[in-house]
């Protein structure tokens, strides 16, 4: 390693570790690193206030911030960028002992950044229904490819309606309620336990009879066409492809 990559090193060790200096410092300058710890904290800090409005929203700007400063001080941070700041947060959260009265909190934290994860997703052109019609005869044996901004999640707990009453909607009138959401480009729906079954399988890449197959086992009455509809209307299906693979 060069002498100017070791350098950086150190300088990136100390600014994660209160305990450590930095060697490669002057004198003088070790007596100001505690600034620049300073400012990436509260550059991490306000990144996650960005990544989780919802969570910052339910527990209020004091707690979240003391949370929020206890994670940056214990997760380094694996990317120099920003809009990644945050992926261990929900495990985080799940283990936070201060939270530990919002069973809820993880999940919503998951929502919330599955929506963040999608708005900074690469964007992928999709095929037009016609292109899906073209395949009208084996459609049933096909995989489709979701785009990569779609996010699919399954809680115990209201996170859509949750999330919703931060947007000026009611609040949820029951906490244990379960709900599934589907997260796409800044925008999520809530959507029933059947079609996350239905649309988690396409996403994994099994056929559409396979992914029926799913939602049939909860509903044997599952109809897919408001499901594919949306997919379709908002653009969320770029790749239609044979898998000869057993589902």
């Amino acid at each position: 390693m060069s002498h100017y990559l070791r350098v950086l090193e150190d300088f990136a060790l100390s600014l994660n570790d209160t305990q450590r200096g930095c060697d490669s410092l002057t004198n003088a300058s070790q007596a100001h690193i505690a600034i620049y710890r300073n400012n990436v904290e509260l550059n991490r800090i306000n990144a996650l206030r960005i990544a989780y409005p919802t969570i910052a929203a339910l527990l209020g700007e004091e707690f979240f911030d003391a949370m929020a400063l206890i994670y940056v001080r214990q997760v380094a941070a694996r990317s120099a960028n920003l809009h990644a700041e945050g992926q261990n947060l929900v495990d985080f959260i799940a283990q936070f002992g201060p939270a530990n009265d919002y069973p809820y909190l993880s999940d919503v934290a998951r929502l919330d950044w599955a929506i963040h994860t999608a708005h900074y997703a690469t964007d992928t052109q999709a095929i037009s229904a016609q292109a899906i019609a073209e395949h009208a005869a084996d459609l049933a044996e096909l995989c489709f490819t979701l785009h990569p901004a779609v996010n699919i999640l399954k809680s115990n707990w209201p996170i859509a309606s949750i999330l919703a009453m931060h947007h000026g909607e009611a609040a949820p009138r029951d906490l244990n309620e379960a709900e599934c959401v589907l997260v796409w480009r800044d925008q999520y729906a809530k959507i029933g336990a059947d079609q996350e079954l239905f649309l988690s399988a396409l996403q994994d890449q099994q056929s559409l009879a396979a992914a029926l197959e799913h939602a049939a086992q909860l509903n044997a009455q599952f109809d897919p066409a408001e499901t594919l509809g949306l997919l379709l209307q908002q653009g969320l299906i770029t790749n239609l492809q044979k898998n000869t693979a057993a589902h």
